[in-house]
C-alpha cells in the first residue's frame, strides 16, 4: 500500500481527491443528459424521417445500427466514471486515511453503513442505458414481413437484431463489471 500520508500532505491529497470525485460525477451526469438529448434526436431522426419510411428495410437496417452504437459508447463512458469514483472512494477511505475518520460527511461510517444507494444507481443507470436497445426487438417485429421479400432484407434484418443484440449483452455485461468494481470498493479496506 506505501507510506500513509500525514500532516499537510494528508489534506493536500484528500483535496485533489476530492476534486477529483467531484469532476467525475460531474461529467458523468453531463454524459448522462447527453446521452439522453442523443438518443432523443436519433429516435426522433429515425421515427420521423420521410426518406427512411419511404426506403427499403436495407436502409432502415443501416439507420437502425446508429442506436446500438450510441448506447454502447455511452455505456462505456459512464461506467468508466462509476469505476473510477469507486476506486477514489476506496483510495481515500482505506489508503489515505485508514485509521481516522476524515471530518467530511463523504468518507463517513454512517454514509457506507448501507450501499442499497450503489445497486439503485447501477441498476437505474443500467436501466436508462439498456432501454434503447430493446427496441431492436420492435424493429424485428416491424419489419418481419418485409425481411420476406428477398434475401438481402433477410440478412439485412438478422445482422441488425444480431448487432443490437451482442451490444445489449456488451452493455449488460459492462454494467454488471461496473456493479461489481464499485460492490468491492465499498466493501472492507484491502489485505
Amino acid at each position: 500500500m506505501g507510506d500513509v500520508p500525514s500532516g499537510p500532505n494528508s489534506v493536500a491529497y484528500y483535496n485533489s481527491a476530492r476534486a477529483e470525485l467531484i469532476q467525475r460525477i460531474t461529467l458523468r451526469d453531463q454524459m448522462l443528459v447527453a446521452y439522453v438529448v442523443a438518443l432523443g434526436g436519433y429516435l426522433t431522426f429515425l421515427l420521423q424521417s420521410d426518406q427512411l419510411a419511404k426506403g427499403t428495410l436495407y436502409l432502415r437496417s443501416i439507420y437502425f445500427l446508429g442506436l446500438p452504437t450510441i448506447c454502447v459508447v455511452f455505456s462505456c463512458v459512464v461506467l468508466n466514471h462509476h469505476v473510477i469514483i469507486g476506486k477514489i472512494g476506496r483510495y481515500v477511505r482505506f489508503e489515505l486515511f485508514p485509521n481516522t475518520v476524515p471530518p467530511h460527511w463523504d468518507c463517513s461510517k454512517s454514509l457506507y453503513a448501507d450501499r442499497q444507494h450503489v445497486v439503485d444507481r447501477v441498476l437505474g443507470q443500467a436501466f436508462i442505458l439498456l432501454l434503447p436497445l430493446l427496441y431492436g426487438v420492435v424493429f424485428a417485429f416491424d419489419n418481419a414481413e418485409l425481411a420476406r421479400q428477398s434475401i438481402v432484407s433477410t440478412i439485412a434484418l438478422i445482422g441488425t437484431v444480431s448487432v443490437d443484440v451482442v451490444a445489449l449483452g456488451c452493455c449488460a455485461w459492462l454494467h454488471w463489471k461496473a456493479y461489481d468494481i464499485r460492490k468491492r470498493a465499498a466493501a472492507s479496506p484491502p489485505e
